[in-house]
């Protein structure tokens, strides 16, 4: 049997109860909504009143919301105009970068190839290179004052890559100091070329001797000659034997070879000082018939 409330069972009181709850929340509204309208809110674009299911928004519909924003966003990219003097004192000057290395403004280098080749620097100190004149305008002057010494060693003074190295005390490897003559502008030669100069000035025999046995020979006259070989041994004791006054490998002759279509440097074995004769040792291994033809052509022309 289901219980009873004040002669109701207690669905009917549930229900009873759930209107009289109803009737108090829609009185509690009812009061907001007049205490509210007595103190409105108003939107802050068009100045309407807000209604009360707005009442927390700051403008009354959306259109009013968007031209509010729009407003405030223009407020704040405004800019003010100030006289132009005004102008001048708020502008902050702009910072002067100088170049490091000759001291100039940074873009107006007098020689900028001197200012890119900064990494050169400590190189060209085993040269004479002043590194106290980095960051001045003397750097100009100093570099090629530098370079102009390397040059005439090299182009003048005909000193190559290893006398060159070995004068200046520089350590670093040939293909290194290769670079530095190529970063500074001079011509490098190649190592066939080299050997040819050195030749040529008397600094280097002939190559490709190296696997002859070296005869030392002491003339009649107390000289000490380097034979290449046993026949330019023999030869040179028959000129003691006669007290013939001569030289071995000291002249340095051009001439054209017209097999490889090139000037090489003759140098001949002995010298006959007092007869003025030139005369080659050759076994028939070595002998080289076209070759010695060229070399007698050019005895023609050049005077001994």
């Amino acid at each position: 049997m289901a219980k009873q409330r004040n002669g109701m069972s207690e669905s009917e009181a549930g229900k009873l109860g759930a209107l009289k709850t109803n009737q108090i929340y829609k009185e509690r509204k009812n009061k907001q909504i007049k205490d509210y309208y007595l103190n409105p809110n108003y939107c802050l674009y068009c100045g309407k009143i807000i209604p009360f299911e707005k009442r927390f928004n700051k403008c009354c519909c959306r259109s009013c919301a968007i031209a509010y924003g729009n407003k405030l966003r223009s407020k704040k990219n405004t800019k003010i105009n100030l006289p132009k003097l005004i102008k001048e004192k708020i502008q902050k000057p702009k910072k002067i970068h100088y170049c490091k290395f000759c001291g100039a403004i940074k873009g107006q280098c007098k020689d900028s190839f001197v200012c890119s080749k900064y990494q050169l620097y400590n190189n060209l100190e085993k040269f004479g290179f002043n590194k106290n004149v980095i960051g001045t305008e003397q750097i100009i002057n100093e570099f090629y004052r530098v370079k102009d010494i390397i040059e005439h060693e090299y182009k003048i003074n005909r000193i190559t890559d290893n006398e060159l190295k070995e004068k200046y005390n520089y350590n670093s490897g040939i293909s290194n100091f290769h670079k530095i003559l190529k970063s500074l502008g001079i011509q490098t030669l190649n190592s066939s070329d080299a050997n040819k100069k050195s030749i040529e000035l008397g600094r280097l025999n002939p190559g490709g001797y190296s696997h002859f046995h070296e005869y030392i020979h002491k003339s009649w006259n107390n000289n000490i000659y380097h034979m290449r070989s046993s026949y330019e041994d023999i030869y040179a004791n028959e000129l003691d034997r006669n007290h013939i006054e001569y030289n071995y490998e000291n002249l340095r002759i051009k001439y054209w070879d017209s097999q490889l279509n090139e000037f090489r440097t003759y140098i001949p074995d002995f010298y006959l000082i007092n007869d003025n004769i030139i005369v080659e040792i050759k076994s028939s291994y070595t002998l080289d018939k076209i070759n010695v033809i060229d070399k007698k052509k050019c005895l023609y022309t050049t005077r001994i």
